[in-house]
């Protein structure tokens, strides 16, 4: 199974400056004198500088190649973003039969189709081509024991505490939550 990913694109179609709050500063090339605080390029800097930004808690870079500097940017930009996530289809599980348990409600017992299944992960419930309920998967078992995963082709038990109204033929979907990198475009801007 391949794995699908739901949500589109991880900035939801924004650019990084809607993302980040930036602010230049300013920029230039050649020895870092005590004005400059950030960035220098093709130089380096005096001893009265560096004691400068030690004293005041500012890093100094160095760069001879100004496509490491523009990564370093890119990387600082990149940290201050909040993470972006995607669901992402795991498996894929048919009922095949339905249990009725006084202490834990009912257990829908189930083939696993395709994929995997994990306890913890958000089911969707499908009837007739329809969802009919989302939330987490509270209870797996595979014969008479709690399991944390299980691969197809295989056959479990599962329930939730929010669900009961399971029937046979419901088809689920498994879906886990994954952090996806964020990147910044590096092209230039017209000013």
């Amino acid at each position: 199974m391949v794995p699908q990913r739901a949500g589109g694109h991880p900035h939801g179609g924004r650019s990084w400056r809607d993302v980040v709050d930036h602010h230049r500063v300013g920029a230039d090339v050649g020895t870092c004198s005590h004005d400059h605080r950030a960035e220098d390029l093709g130089a380096g800097a005096d001893a009265h500088v560096r004691q400068a930004g030690h004293n005041e808690g500012v890093e100094i870079r160095l760069y001879s190649i100004i496509y490491q500097a523009l990564e370093d940017i890119q990387k600082a930009l990149l940290g201050l973003l909040a993470p972006a996530y995607e669901d992402v289809l795991i498996g894929r599980v048919e009922v095949l039969q339905l249990f009725r348990v006084s202490r834990i409600g009912v257990i829908a017992g189930c083939r696993i189709t395709d994929g995997r299944v994990e306890r913890g992960a958000e089911l969707r419930v499908i009837r007739n081509r329809e969802e009919i309920w989302r939330g987490p998967l509270q209870m797996l078992r595979h014969f008479d024991q709690d399991v944390r995963s299980l691969d197809a082709p295989n056959e479990c038990g599962i329930s939730t505490t929010a669900f009961r109204g399971w029937e046979i033929g419901d088809q689920a979907e498994v879906w886990t939550r994954v952090e996806v990198e964020r990147t910044l475009p590096l092209k230039q801007e017209v000013s």
